[in-house]
């Protein structure tokens, strides 16, 4: 068996990059008997998976075992479970997952018409949906009748895109694969997956896409590993006269690296410099971030939402009028290549801090009346004082995997999560501040395939009576639907949501007040940010006032913070400036227009529609 020396022997020659490859996991499979059960589970049963294959995958040693040094799965002709054939399918599903870095094999394929064995992985609970939306990657797949040429495949889309894939294949120079072993190994970064066959690189990919998320989804999420000989399909065809059984997959090992340099390092300073930050003051955060690669954007968070963001060393974020209660503060760099790193958690108390039975705004201060408010983004103080759920945990998968309330990756076009999974009898709260006292349009941008039933309240006054909302034609397909017009106190107020019955995921709960236009930062001593009309279709104004002359960056988010349009970045003077936005292409759902002028930030909403 070859060990770890050869193999660093091996990647020292065949880096493209000069990445810091740390071994993080690896079976090496030198114990006989099954397959460790530490690191690999079982895919049983015998329903064609969704290609018509013929065998019938097991958990027996008969077909998959540890000996000799090596991993066997072994296809064998016998009836079983109403199938002609058995073999094995080992997942790391459940016991390990990883997303980058460089995972390889070593392994000596079997042969014959039919024989379809294969290294690969799938995402595990992925955050976009299921295949093909969620993604595979298909490092080594084999046809035993093509015995010199292996494949390199990845499988992506659906929705209205629909299943596509995008590969090569790589023919050996001498030999065939089933003669000797072969490392088969892939190189995994963001937005970049390399193809190898013995450190020899055969292809590359930088370009996909996905029904879930936007680029570089779906592959930005954890994947599992999985190994397998499939009997028969619609690819292979099927055995015949001259296939002979048993067939064998031997693995030497199997092994994944991570770059160790890879990640930036970032640190935030300790706004309260260790102590307490008076309500009502202005925040100033700081963060550095180092890195072998340029850093493209610094964002700071609060728990998992985004408070802002900054592109320009030295990183900081100016956040005004923060409110009582007790936050948890980071930073997050993202280099050219797309790691991520993130800072420790600072934490911080704000005036009378978070005392029990008190709930405060999830980011820091009051979310702004007329404008979104991000359903995720509900108030801090945990159960039966934030909010009511009836799940012993976030069964979304989405963030704010720490409280009850059911958060999912969003399939909107704008991104984010949605509040989902809700029953009768939940609530959830949100702190807001009402510019101006009058008369507002509440609604929701909402997925259901059944409907339900909602009622909304201000400090504990009801603000209208049980209110049904009507199904969107599906659990991912979103609408804008009116929930009731209402009457709004200026100032700050808790706005509370309750489920009268299950059925509804909300993106997110969208204030208007009758006869506006505009969105503007209205902020004493702000930068007046004016953005108009919203919604919008095709373009819209960008307007704001410079109280001092100095470089302005003006961007366009998606709901998870992406930058999707760059609409100025330049010096300006002092006074005022507008500029046009070009939103052609841009998918209907709610953005953010941000202004950045040295280190005051200013936002506002901007719906496009079509």
């Amino acid at each position: 068996m070859l060990r770890l020396l050869f193999l660093a022997l091996l990647l020292g020659s065949a880096s493209v990059h000069a990445q810091d490859w740390q071994l993080v996991w690896s079976d090496e499979f030198d114990v006989d008997g099954a397959p460790d059960p530490a690191n690999w589970n079982y895919d049983i049963g015998g329903h064609g998976w969704g290609n018509a294959e013929r065998q019938f995958y097991t958990d027996r040693t008969d077909n998959a075992r540890v000996e000799d040094g090596v991993l066997v799965i072994e296809a064998r002709e016998e009836e079983y479970e109403g199938n002609d054939y058995t073999s094995a399918r080992l997942v790391t599903r459940g016991t390990a997952a990883w997303t980058y870095g460089r995972i390889e094999a070593r392994i000596k394929l079997p042969f014959g018409q039919g024989i379809w064995p294969a290294f690969w992985m799938l995402p595990t609970d992925s955050p976009y949906g299921g295949w093909p939306v969620g993604g595979e990657i298909d490092i080594m797949e084999y046809l035993g009748h093509e015995t010199s040429r292996v494949h390199g495949t990845l499988h992506y889309g659906g929705g209205s895109i629909g299943h596509r894939y995008t590969g090569t294949s790589y023919d050996l120079p001498e030999g065939s694969f089933d003669e000797d072993f072969h490392t088969f190994a892939i190189e995994w970064e963001p937005r970049r997956i390399r193809w190898y066959v013995d450190g020899e690189l055969y292809q590359t990919q930088i370009s996909w896409t996905s029904a879930g998320g936007p680029y570089p989804a779906p592959f930005d999420s954890p994947f599992h590993l999985l190994l397998n000989v499939a009997v028969g399909g619609q690819w292979p065809g099927y055995p015949d006269e001259t296939t002979t059984f048993p067939q064998r997959m031997e693995v030497d090992y199997v092994r994944v690296y991570q770059d160790a340099e890879a990640y930036p390092e970032v640190g935030l300073a300790d706004p309260s410099g260790g102590g307490t930050v008076e309500a009502g003051a202005t925040l100033t955060l700081e963060a550095t971030a180092e890195d072998n690669d340029p850093i493209e954007e610094v964002r700071f968070l609060q728990g998992d939402g985004v408070l802002g963001a900054d592109i320009f060393a030295p990183y900081g974020l100016t956040v005004e009028g923060v409110v009582d209660g007790c936050y948890a503060l980071s930073a997050q760099a993202t280099d050219a290549v797309g790691y991520t790193g993130r800072s420790e958690p600072v934490d911080l108390v704000v005036g009378e801090g978070c005392p029990d039975g008190t709930a405060w705004p999830y980011l820091m201060r009051p979310a702004e009346v007329p404008g979104v408010v991000q359903a995720e983004y509900f108030d801090l103080g945990g159960a039966d004082v934030a909010y009511r759920d009836f799940s012993s945990a976030n069964t979304g998968e989405g963030i704010r995997l720490g409280e009850g309330v059911d958060l999912r990756p969003s399939k909107d076009d704008g991104g984010g999560h949605d509040l989902t999974d809700v029953s009768a009898r939940e609530w959830v709260t949100y702190t807001i501040d009402v510019a101006e006292a009058g008369r507002y349009r509440v609604q929701a941008r909402m997925a259901s395939g059944v409907g339900g039933t909602v009622r909304l309240s201000l400090d504990g006054d009801d603000l209208t009576e049980d209110i049904a909302l009507p199904p969107t034609g599906g659990d991912i397909t979103y609408r804008n639907e009116v929930i009731a017009e209402v009457e709004l106190p200026a100032g700050r107020h808790v706005f509370r949501v309750d489920f009268r019955s299950g059925g509804l995921s909300i993106n997110n709960f969208r204030f208007n007040y009758l006869g506006g236009v505009a969105v503007e930062d209205d902020a004493p001593g702000g930068l007046g940010l004016r953005v108009a009309p919203t919604p919008a279709a095709g373009r819209a104004r960008i307007a704001f006032e410079l109280p001092t002359s100095g470089p302005v960056l003006v961007r366009v988010l998606d709901a998870l913070g992406r930058e999707v349009r760059r609409v100025m970045a330049e010096d300006l003077a002092a006074g005022d400036h507008a500029t046009e936005v070009d939103l052609s292409g841009l998918a209907p759902g709610v953005y953010t227009v941000t202004l950045a002028a040295g280190r005051d930030l200013r936002s506002a909403p901007l719906v496009v529609v079509r």
